[in-house]
Formats: C-alpha cells, structure tokens, sequence
C-alpha cells in the first residue's frame, strides 16, 4: 500500500465515524428555525427597500431570500427523510465503500487534496464553459467537520471571471462560494447523508457544468451586463451611463440630462424646476433669496422666483394707490357738500306762512 491509499483509508476511517455521528445526531428532529427567521428578516427588510424605492437593495435582498427560504425548505425535506428513513445510520456507507471513493476521485478529477488535520477534501475540475463565457476552472471542497450545516462545502473559483454586476457571483449557480443546486439538491444531499463521497462530487460537478436560467443568480446573458442603480434591471455596457455627481452607474432609462450642463445624472441627483419644470442637476439650481425655494437661473429674476416677484408687485401697486387718510377726507368733504345743497333748497315752515320751495 502507498502513501496515497494509505492517506486515503485513514480518510475512510474518519469519513466513516463524521457521517455516522451525523446520523445519529439526524435522529433529533429540529425544525428549520434559524432560517425561518433569517426568510422573516429579509422580507421585513424587503418591504423597506421598496417603500424607499431602492431597487438595487430590493434585488439583493430578494436574492438572499431564495438562498433562505431554499435553506428552510431543504432542512425540512430533510426531516420528512428522516422520518421516512426511520432516523438510523444504517444507510451511512462503510468504511470500505468510502476508501474505493476516495480512490476513484484521483480518475475523475484533475487534482485531490485529502487534508485530515483541516478535515476537507478537495478536487479541482477542468476549465467551465457555458454559451461561450469562460467562468474558469473550479475548486471543490467538502468539510467534513462540517456536516451538520447547511453548507458543509465550497465551490471556489481559481480563476475567477465574475458577473459584472456583483464581484461574488463567480458562475451563475455560485455566489459567495455556496452554489445553488436547484433540481441536484436531493440527489447532492442524499449522497452527503449517506456518505457517498464520489458521488457528491460528481453530482456537485454536473450542477456546475449545466445551466438553468431559473435558478440562476446572475443569468449568462447578462454577465457582462450592470445593474441600474436606480431601477435594479442589468442592462449592457453600452446601455449604460455614469452619474456624474456620484459616480453610480445607471440605465439609459433612468439618466436624466441637465438642461443647463447637459450632464447626465441619477434621480438623487436630478429634480425639476419648480417653475419651468425643466430638468437640472442641484449644482445649476439657485435658491430664491424670498422663499428659499430651488429654481433654474433662466426663472429667477433679482434673485426671486415668478412667485415671490408677483406677490412683490402687488404689494407695490397698493403703496402707489391713494392714501386711505385722503380717501376719508374726500368722503367728507362730499357729505358736507350734500348737507349744504340740502340746507339751501328746504326752508323751515313759520305760522302763517306757506311752503315754497326753491
């Protein structure tokens, strides 16, 4: 026997006592509680997103939510297995059976690293291709110390090519090294619980060498594509603008042009004219000295917005008008007009006299 079959049966060894425990330890039911609260959280967190309107966050935040709730359904499924199974460890393979694995990864895999002091191991697959965008070649490992979590192993890219609109994503089903399984979780999970070593690695394999546009994190046609700050769609380079106050990059959509400048911005950074309407960056808007309000230079005049100057005209046309003192003065002077006339055309009767009037 070798340095590497012996290296690999003391791996068998100890394989075989990790999944036996795991086993044993899947004879206590739990519910998925961790998660159920994390899927709570998240929607909680959701629902502020799109109360603010903060598209990107609501996309990330929904992203997380399938990597929840997929935890939770998993962790169920995986308690109905058990109550299936009727909880044993019988079903956990034998030591032998785990050293043939261990031996036959070396025929499929490029390079395994048997690491008994970490407690992983690791193989490195071929360079992946999918509808012609090179991800890399991808690095397997599985901690079996591990075996209890709901991620007991990693797909790390060596070469990474990431998605372009997030650096974690390094191939549509893997983001921060955690791949979604989609259609394999059962088989994957069955082959963990039963200790299967090649065949997790193999089924892990063929998730990766395959393409599902429904369970993908970023799709293949939008790879080298960028999310809009503003609206959270992925749209291409050339459909994309910078804005030039803040540097984040938004769709064509979405970027408005300032009337004054011509420089594109994002909505943070873009607001009307209240009194035109116009479009303006906030550095081409001044503010009115009356009311305080933010106008385009074109509407304000003396520094004041058509509202504040129309109320100042107003007021003005009233200190032009007659003096309320004269006003009053000249109302006298014609009810004294009035009484007089009055006076000259009426005379008092005296006895013996007869009314004439004038």
């Amino acid at each position: 026997m070798n340095a590497q079959q012996r290296l690999a049966l003391r791996a068998a060894q100890v394989l075989h006592e990790a999944f036996s425990c795991r086993a044993a330890h899947g004879r206590y039911l739990a519910l998925p509680d961790a998660a159920w609260a994390s899927c709570r959280r998240l929607v909680h967190l959701i629902d502020k997103a799109k109360l603010r309107g903060w598209a990107g966050a609501q996309q990330k935040l929904e992203q997380h939510l399938i990597r929840s709730d997929a935890e939770c359904v998993d962790e169920l499924v995986q308690v109905r297995q058990r109550l299936e199974d009727g909880h044993g460890a019988s079903d956990v393979a034998s030591e032998r059976d785990i050293f043939a694995d261990l031996l036959a990864l070396n025929t499929e895999f490029e390079a395994v690293q048997i690491d008994i002091r970490e407690t992983t191991i690791a193989v490195e697959m071929d360079r992946i291709v999918l509808q012609g965008i090179d991800l890399g070649p991808f690095r397997i490992v599985l901690d079996w110390s591990n075996l209890s979590h709901h991620w007991p192993y990693e797909v790390i890219a060596q070469d990474p090519n990431p998605a372009a609109s997030s650096a974690d994503t390094t191939h549509p089903h893997v983001r921060d090294n955690h791949l979604c399984e989609g259609d394999g979780r059962a088989a994957i999970r069955s082959a963990l619980r039963q200790g299967r070593v090649l065949d997790f690695f193999i089924l892990v394999r063929q998730v990766l060498e395959s393409y599902s546009p429904d369970n993908a994190y970023v799709k293949l046609r939008d790879w080298d594509g960028r999310d809009c700050a503003d609206c959270g769609r992925t749209v291409n380079d050339n459909d994309c603008v910078t804005c030039e106050r803040c540097g984040t990059e938004i769709c064509s959509d979405c970027a408005t042009s300032c009337t004054n400048c011509s420089e594109y911005f994002c909505s943070s950074h873009i607001a009307s004219c209240p009194s035109c309407d116009d479009p303006y960056c906030k550095r081409c808007l001044a503010a009115c000295q009356a009311c305080g309000g933010k106008f385009c230079k074109e509407c304000l005049d003396d520094e004041k917005c058509p509202t504040c100057r129309g109320r100042d005209e107003d007021v003005c046309e009233y200190q032009d008008g007659p003096d309320e003192g004269d006003e009053l003065d000249a109302v006298d002077a014609t009810d004294a007009n009035d009484t007089t006339d009055s006076d000259a055309s009426f005379h008092p009767l005296r006895l013996g006299q007869a009314a004439v009037l004038a």
